[in-house]
């Protein structure tokens, strides 16, 4: 799957969460915590539908907030 494919599911995801937003308007630098378009509440469920659309393993002691601030950065830290 190409990285552009990977950005796009995960960017569905997050508009099937939150259907007020224009996907339009969400970008890969988008800040998605600090715009709570990613809740604390359902981060268990991003993290399993990551999992399931083939992100690497890794240690969950390792996580952050940061780790998760956009689509970028969860594509470099997940499925690079």
């Amino acid at each position: 799957m190409s990285d552009q494919d990977v950005k796009a599911k995960l960017k569905k995801w997050i508009i099937g969460k939150n259907p007020t937003t224009d996907l339009s308007a969400l970008s890969d630098s988008t800040p998605l915590i600090t715009q709570k378009l990613i809740t604390s509440v359902q981060m268990l469920d991003f993290i399993l539908f990551m999992e399931s659309i083939g992100a690497n393993e890794f240690d969950p002691e390792t996580l952050t907030p940061q780790s998760f601030a956009t689509i970028d950065t969860i594509y470099q830290n997940f499925f690079a």
